[in-house]
Parts: structure tokens; sequence; C-alpha cells
């Protein structure tokens, strides 16, 4: 078979043709690439950063959420979306808690969270003074210092018999009422509410 010979003039055309279509192509995967990755830091900003009240969340790799308030940064659970739930009625403010001893109140050894009093006592151990344990009555069982909600900062944790966790003030106390799995949830909307972060209802 005899090949046709290209004359000077078709031989440039077919290489400009060539040259476009590699600047095309080029062009394409460069604006696929380009989208790929902003999209990718839209879907990675989205599901780990949140912004309430103008406090940036973002979450660590720890899967905690980490933010700054008031010079101090603080690392939660969970953020105030995800505690947006959680009815809550607590008229406290941090500053009740600054500089002052923290207690959780029980009677029994059954009334002891330890999830949700580890995680107020982790968050707020910049503003209080110290975190323990407390009898609210001579009939407890353990071995603890009575307290009083008239007096202290008392937070009580009760099991929910209503299927709803919830947080409210009871005779000056904080009752951080909650269901199976959700102590901390009921505990870091406890903390948001007293930051000015969860607003009540």
């Amino acid at each position: 078979m005899i090949r046709k010979i290209m004359t000077r003039e078709e031989q440039e055309k077919k290489r400009e043709r060539t040259n476009k279509i590699i600047v095309i192509v080029l062009g394409l995967i460069m604006l696929m690439s380009t989208a790929g990755y902003f999209a990718n830091e839209y879907a990675s900003g989205s599901s780990n950063n949140v912004v309430v009240n103008n406090i940036k969340f973002k979450q660590n790799s720890n899967g905690y959420w980490d933010f700054s308030l008031n010079g101090n940064n603080y690392e939660t659970r969970y953020n105030p979306q995800e505690t947006a739930n959680i009815s809550i009625t607590v008229q406290k403010n941090i500053g009740v808690y600054t500089n002052k001893p923290l207690y959780f109140g029980i009677n029994t050894l059954e009334d002891v969270n330890s999830e949700g009093a580890s995680e107020i006592t982790r968050v707020l151990s910049k503003n209080i003074l110290k975190s323990d344990f407390a009898c609210l009555s001579q009939n407890c069982s353990e071995d603890y210092a009575i307290k009083d909600c008239s007096i202290d900062n008392i937070i009580i944790f009760q099991k929910s018999i209503t299927n709803s966790s919830r947080v409210y003030d009871k005779d000056n106390c904080v009752v951080i009422e909650y269901t199976l799995g959700e102590s901390e949830l009921a505990s870091d909307a406890f903390i948001f509410r007293i930051f000015g972060l969860q607003w009540l209802f």
C-alpha cells in the first residue's frame, strides 16, 4: 500500500490539530483534578468543621471536637449540633463554676457515672478548682464528703425513665438525666449551655 505523501501545509495542519487535542485533554485532566480536590475539601470541611455562634469546632484525628473560647482551648466528645436534641433548661453559666470546686452527687455506688463526670472534668479543668464525688445525704453508702446543693456546685447524674436525655436545675443542683449511651452527649450539652453555645428548650 502506498502512503500518501503530505505537503508541508498538510503536515502543519495535522500537527496543529494534534497539539490542540493534547491541550484539550490536558486541560480536562487539570479541570477534573481541581474539581475533585475542591469537592474533597468541601466534603471534609463540612463534616469536620462546625461553626456555632461564630465559634469554630474542628474534629481532630481522635474524633473529638476542638474549639477556642475566651482564650482557652477545649476538646469535647460532641459538637453543639450533635447535642441539639438534648432538652436543656439550666440557667447557670460558666462564671458560676469558675475557680470553685465541682462535685458529682451520689447516694450509692450505682449513682456514679464515670463517663459523664470524666467528660465534664476534662473539659472544664481550666475553669474549675477541682472535681470530686460527694454524698448527697448522711445515708450515703460511700465514703465521700457530704455536700449541699444550696451551697456547693453539684451535678447529679440520673438514668432516664422517659427514654430521652435532658439537663435541668433542681434545688440549685444540675441534674443530667441520660438514656443508655448518652451520658457524655448530655454532659456536652450541659457544657455548651454554660458556655452560651446551647440554647434553652
